[in-house]
Order: C-alpha cells, then sequence, then structure tokens
C-alpha cells in the first residue's frame, strides 16, 4: 500500500507540473537570475571537485601503490596506468563506484593526488600526430627508429606505431597517381619513390642522376634503384622510355 501510494503521488505532481508547463509558466532553476545561476553552477562545480578529492585521498595509499609496480614487460618505462589499474582489480580492490578500475579512471585521480607519474602510453590522437610529424621528418625511419626519436617522454608502442606508419604511407601512396598503379609496397621506401615519380613526371627525360642531383641526399637514392624506379613509371603510364623508343624504331 505504501508503495502504491507513492506511485500516485508521483503521478499526481507529474500530472500537475505538465499542467504548469503548458500554461508557460517557468519553474525551478530558472525563476532565478543570471548572476545567482552563476554562483550556484560555481558552488557545484566546487563541490563536485572537493568530492572528487575526498574519494582519491581516500585511495591515495592502493593508487600509490600500483604505481610503484613493475610492468609486466622488461623495459624501462614505468608502469602505465592500464596496467596499474589491473593490479588493482587482481586484489579484488572495488573502484569508489564499486565497479572495475580503468586506467584512465586512475590516471585522473593521480592527477588530482598530484602524482607527479607519467604516462605509459599516449593517447590516441596523440600518438597519430606525433608519428604523423615524426615520420614527415623523417620518412625513411624504421619502427624502432621513430619510437626512439620520440623519446621516453612521449612512449609509444610498436604495434601502434606500425599501424601508424602504414596509415600515413597509404595515405601519402593515394595522393600518388602512379603509386597504386605500379604496384609498389608499401614500406621505408614509400616517400622515395613519390618524390622519384613526382620529379619524373615534371623532367620524364632525365636520368637517374639528374633525379637524384635534384632530390638532394636520401639513403635509398642509389643510381640502379632510381632506375628501376623510373623504368616503372614509364610502364605504368603506358609509354616508353627515349632510350627504349629510340631502340624500337631504329631500322634493322
Amino acid at each position: 500500500m505504501a508503495q502504491q501510494e507513492r506511485k500516485m503521488i508521483s503521478e499526481r505532481i507529474k500530472a500537475a507540473l505538465a499542467v504548469i508547463k503548458d500554461r508557460g509558466q517557468v519553474l525551478g532553476f530558472t525563476l532565478r537570475s543570471k548572476a545567482q545561476q552563476r554562483r550556484l553552477r560555481a558552488r557545484a562545480r566546487a563541490a563536485v571537485k572537493i568530492a572528487a578529492l575526498e574519494r582519491a585521498e581516500a585511495y591515495r595509499v592502493h593508487i600509490e601503490w600500483a604505481l610503484r609496480q613493475p610492468p609486466a614487460y622488461r623495459t624501462t618505462r614505468p608502469i602505465s596506468f592500464r596496467a596499474a589499474a589491473h593490479q588493482l582489480n587482481a586484489r579484488h580492490l572495488p573502484s569508489p563506484y564499486g565497479g572495475r578500475w580503468q586506467g584512465y579512471q586512475l590516471m585522473q585521480m593521480a592527477h588530482r593526488l598530484k602524482l607527479a607519474h607519467p604516462r605509459g602510453h599516449l593517447l590516441r590522437e596523440e600518438a597519430r600526430a606525433l608519428v604523423h610529424r615524426l615520420w614527415k621528418q623523417h620518412p625513411h625511419y624504421t619502427v624502432p627508429q621513430l619510437i626512439a626519436a620520440a623519446g621516453s617522454q612521449q612512449p609509444l608502442g610498436v604495434t601502434r606505431t606500425e599501424t601508424l606508419v602504414r596509415a600515413c604511407r597509404a595515405a601519402a601512396a593515394r595522393r600518388c597517381s602512379i603509386y597504386s598503379r605500379a604496384g609498389w609496397p608499401l614500406d621505408g621506401r614509400t616517400m622515395a619513390r613519390i618524390r622519384i615519380a613526382a620529379v619524373w613526371k615534371q623532367h620524364p627525360h632525365w636520368t637517374a642522376r639528374q633525379i637524384i642531383h635534384k632530390l638532394g641526399r636520401d639513403p635509398f637514392f642509389t643510381v640502379p634503384w632510381v632506375q628501376r624506379v623510373i623504368k616503372q613509371c614509364w610502364r605504368t603510364c603506358g609509354r616508353h622510355s627515349p632510350k627504349h623508343s629510340a631502340h624500337r624504331t631504329a631500322p634493322k
């Protein structure tokens, strides 16, 4: 009977509020002035921050213990927040809301407690921007070289770096009209092939040495390899090099 009474009261209140709203009458928080609304919102945000800090302080000992644990793999980096969260879950310690610990949640609480702990890996967008910038500067770098160039303060994982580098190479290859038709692979020489193809389109009669002189020094720019790329460009475009054309048209 008590539950039925509560349900009836709730239904009556909702029906009355709906009638008042239909009449255009303003209710609740909107009745206050804008200055009062700003003050109340500021107080609410301050109260939320204080409550979050108190929750973090209650778990300080456990968070500091988890961040001191060694990482699962042999590495010089400190343990990541995700791995530290797994450590807390392995001890069957519930999170402040009773669920499982997550890496991002642990990172936020560590920041509230002002614990200076570097992240074990970058966020997705940060890693994508960093790899794209480093690859544009050093397109011939391998994945370990890119990870080393990023430094320990900006940790990059091997699998994620491989995926991002391959995406950079694929995007650059799509912008080159010859690349896909020539069937060139996506590897460390991708950008070198694209640069050679761009110069060849402007100066199709240039030799390999002239193209190397135009592009400058590059670890892949050897005369035999550039000659092969030039031949593949001629073959892909359905044309023959001047030397080959002269050989075909010469009288027997």
